[in-house]
């Protein structure tokens, strides 16, 4: 029983300190991404709409199946 209030009064200081510090950054929005697109941290490394993405022509073309060796493969070409 002492145990178990022990842990939960850790449990709420902890949550009581948290709720006062500066860790958490509050917003107007829920969820993770801002509704002002120029506050958007997923923009150029992740695409949400791929199936309607117009994507460029290939600029190099993989053959041989297997790769065996280690093989760099660069951001400037589209695979």
């Amino acid at each position: 029983m002492k145990k178990l209030i022990t842990s939960i009064f850790l449990t709420m200081f902890t949550l009581v300190a948290f709720s006062q510090s500066n860790f958490f950054t509050p917003t107007n929005y829920r969820g993770a991404i801002d509704s002002d697109s120029t506050k958007d941290w997923t923009k150029g490394w992740t695409n949400w709409d791929p199936n309607n993405t117009i994507y460029p022509a290939h600029t190099d073309t993989i053959s041989g199946g297997d790769i065996t060796s280690n093989t760099t493969w660069t951001k400037d070409k589209v695979y």
